[in-house]
């Protein structure tokens, strides 16, 4: 169990068999290193989660149906949980940055958040939900508008989805989607 106002800061990879509890207030601090969870995680929020703050991933195994939220954020003060559903069973990592990395020509209408996301095997249909806040996004960005959703292929960026509507607290989902 992760609470308390205890920020843990990883120091190696770790791997974790069984279910990790996020209670009341704690957070684990990734940094350069991996976190891989077989089994799952819970009570993730916006004052509990894990912190990557590096180029280390939330690595979760064996993920089918779902749904199965990564509670993920780039520090303490920001929460941006990415959720998995038919994940054909492969193993999913994820990590998000503050700002978009690579760095866009106007990034003034986007969510600055770079959501990293790979799979341990290619599995087309995946189901995806990006959560962000209302203070996430560029100075024209339209909170009650269509957006669409980049993927960094290659050596730019490419539209995958577009004309999606948020629903609920800026939750865009993006289905289905090929993951690899």
């Amino acid at each position: 169990m992760v609470g308390g106002s205890t920020v843990l800061s990883m120091t190696s990879s770790k791997q974790v068999t069984g279910i990790i509890n996020f209670a009341n207030f704690g957070y684990i601090q990734l940094g350069a290193f991996d976190l891989t969870v077989n089994g799952s995680l819970t009570g993730g929020n916006t004052i509990a989660h894990v912190i990557s703050d590096g180029i280390g991933f939330l690595k979760i195994t064996a993920i089918g149906a779902g749904p199965v939220v990564f509670p993920i954020g780039a520090d303490v003060a920001t929460y941006n949980p990415v959720t998995v559903r038919s994940g054909g069973g492969a193993d999913y990592s994820a990590r998000v940055e503050v700002g978009l990395n690579p760095a866009i020509f106007n990034n003034n209408f986007a969510i600055l958040r770079t959501w990293n996301l790979k799979s341990s095997a290619t599995v087309a249909g995946v189901d995806i939900d990006l959560e962000y806040n209302g203070s996430q996004g560029g100075p024209s960005f339209n909170y009650a508008g269509f957006v669409e959703v980049g993927a960094f292929i290659g050596v730019s960026w490419n539209i995958i989805a577009t004309g999606l509507t948020p629903t609920g607290t800026y939750l865009v989902n993006v289905n289905p989607v090929n993951v690899s």
